[in-house]
């Protein structure tokens, strides 16, 4: 997509090829010759891409079958949805497979997560840009595409590789089957990435909901509690801990990035007791309908019935969620630091330099022209300009209210503060 473009979704785009594997697999469903679904099946096809079998503790099959069955019952998706949402859960369990070998074979020397910097916040509220900036810091570990997509590698034409190969590949097929995501969300296979994907791969996670409407799923972890979420996280925190025992010559501290974080922010502060947050706060009536759009152009992939007047009330719903999970943080607690979108766009290397005095870290002296380079290299829009608005979602400034009452001012962040 052109720089100098602007983009709205209007409905899913399908290429000629997409068409005809969808048309297919309807008439194998009418006959009742596709197959559901199902934990097992996934856990045995992953078993033979990986070539391993050992799952050590398997609680998280009963997560994967809740979330198959909501995709199952209530997302709508076509067969070529089908396909990708397979190879996605397969990829999660090697991912698990991988993760369980390396867990063992490293039990009693993994490495400590020390101090990380989480960029944290709503769909759209100026994230990406925070992490980016805050990974021009080269004693700093961001973490990569390739290392959250296959966080203990890949195979590809059966030749095991760190991930890189995969992610190329995986990277390329979302420029195909969702042309639009690069407007909403530069989606490339060597730059920093949310750990989004790391939270996936225990299936226990609001991420999904992006792909479909699964109302019974959401329910279902909206009744996860703290300590459950606490073991979450804490293999969030194993999959770091990989990382950093198999390429030990990295920096070990990292920096991070995920709006679905919002959902298990207290359990991340129980897992992360020195960690370093950054929550994103923007005008609803921006952030809301922006994230509607990304919505659509995800869900899109996966179905056909994408009807933006009711997908706008789902997402409000979907989104008021985790932001009242956020809000049970004290605002006392000096680890969590409120930003103001507004202020990082227009004072982005001031806005920067005050977290850095806020969390009493220091400053280094290359940085600051660093982060210039980056925001010149990717201005604003550099993959065309993302139109939206509540009209097209079905929503309107009083639905926002109800959803995302009015918080108090947030104090600004500089080198004063």
């Amino acid at each position: 997509m052109a720089a100098n473009k602007s983009w709205s979704f209007e409905k899913p785009y399908r290429t000629y090829g997409m068409r005809i594997y969808n048309g297919l697999g309807e008439f194998c469903r009418t006959r009742g010759l596709r197959k559901p679904l199902e934990p097992r099946q996934l856990m045995r096809a992953a078993e033979r891409e990986a070539k391993l079998s050992d799952w050590g503790d398997e609680s998280f099959v009963e997560a994967l079958g809740h979330l198959v069955q909501s995709f199952e019952e209530e997302a709508r998706i076509t067969s070529f949805g089908r396909l990708v949402l397979r190879k996605q859960l397969v990829q999660s369990l090697c991912n698990r497979l991988r993760i369980e070998k390396y867990r063992k074979e490293f039990a009693n020397s993994l490495p400590p997560v020390t101090r990380p910097v989480f960029v944290v916040g709503l769909p759209r509220t100026g994230t990406t840009l925070m992490f980016n900036l805050l990974a021009q810091d080269q004693r700093r570990r961001p973490l990569m595409t390739h290392e959250s997509l296959f966080p203990m590698g890949s195979c590809v034409f059966g030749i095991p590789n760190d991930g890189r190969m995969r992610a190329k590949l995986v990277t390329g097929i979302a420029d195909v089957v969702a042309p639009g995501l690069r407007a909403v969300h530069p989606f490339k296979p060597d730059t920093p990435e949310e750990c989004t994907w790391l939270l996936a791969n225990t299936f226990i996670s609001p991420y999904f909901l992006l792909m479909g409407h699964l109302p019974s799923y959401m329910n279902w972890i909206d009744l996860r509690t703290r300590e459950q979420m606490g073991e979450v996280y804490a293999y969030h925190r194993l999959q770091l801990q990989l990382l950093q025992k198999r390429f030990p010559k990295l920096a070990d501290q990292w920096v991070l990035k995920s709006p679905v974080h919002q959902f298990g922010l207290e359990s991340l502060l129980d897992t992360y007791e020195d960690a370093c947050v950054i929550q994103m706060n923007r005008d609803p009536k921006q952030t809301i309908p922006s994230a509607c759009s990304l919505f659509a152009v995800v869900r899109g992939v996966y179905s056909d019935s994408i009807d933006l007047k009711q997908l706008g009330p789902d997402v409000l719903s979907t989104l008021a969620r985790p932001q009242q999970r956020a809000d049970r943080v004290p605002v006392s607690d000096r680890r969590v630091l409120q930003i103001d979108y507004q202020h990082l766009v227009d004072n982005p290397i001031e806005t920067v330099t005050g977290i850095y005095h806020h969390f009493e870290i220091p400053l280094p002296q290359d940085m600051v022209e660093r982060m210039k380079k980056w925001l010149s290299d990717n201005p604003q829009n550099k993959h065309g300009k993302h139109k939206y608005s509540l009209e097209q979602f079905g929503l309107s400034p009083e639905s926002l209210v109800a959803a995302f009452p009015e918080k108090p001012p947030i104090e600004r962040v500089g080198v004063a503060s």
